[in-house]
């Protein structure tokens, strides 16, 4: 119908929980409407919450879904594990319901430190009942404040409720900036800003 849509991680003053929103604006209309899609509740182990990026695509079946990652608590571990968390709405974006609590099996552990991985953007988009889930990241080395550029890929045949990793090696020999992904004649298009 024209509608603009725009999802949000939004941490206010004097509110408890953080919360992902959808803001939302008709073609002719210089005002936006607002739902919260989920708060954010402290993961388990009282684990910090991440940076938190959500993402969103029409599906061929023409519901919107909206993905961002969260942090798994692990038992017996102070380091979070990465996930994902999707929502769908079947009425272009007026109401929200839960998806899928846990996309990917959670073997990407979250922090600063050797073998850990941070958080730096997250892109979907959908093709022909595929959808193709990109998380940039930066991956800590074995030397202190090292990171290697990575982009894990994800792709999903179910509508969006779980993801299988595509991709064995995702590192850049050069640095990237700004991962964005497209749809354009049925197919996928990756771009990106590299360092030479």
């Amino acid at each position: 119908d024209g509608s603009f849509l725009i999802s949000v991680y939004v941490r206010e003053s004097g509110v408890v929980n953080d919360r992902i929103m959808v803001y939302t604006r008709a073609e002719d209309d210089d005002t936006y409407s607002r739902v919260t899609v989920s708060e954010l509740f402290t993961p388990f182990g009282g684990l910090a919450y991440p940076e938190t990026y959500p993402a969103m695509c029409r599906l061929s079946d023409g519901n919107i879904l909206l993905i961002y990652n969260v942090s798994n608590g692990v038992a017996g571990s102070s380091v979070g594990r990465l996930n994902f968390r999707a929502y769908i709405s079947t009425d272009d974006g007026v109401t929200w319901s839960l998806h899928s609590d846990r996309l990917i099996e959670d073997t990407f552990s979250i922090g600063t430190g050797s073998g850990e991985y941070t958080v730096e953007g997250l892109q979907i988009a959908s093709i022909n009942g595929q959808v193709l889930m990109l998380c940039e990241v930066k991956y800590g080395t074995s030397g202190t404040g090292v990171f290697q550029n990575r982009l894990l890929q994800f792709a999903s045949v179910d509508g969006g409720q779980t993801f299988t990793r595509v991709t064995s090696t995702y590192d850049f020999d050069a640095g990237f900036h700004r991962v964005r992904l497209s749809v354009r004649q049925n197919a996928f298009y990756l771009v990106y800003i590299a360092e030479t």
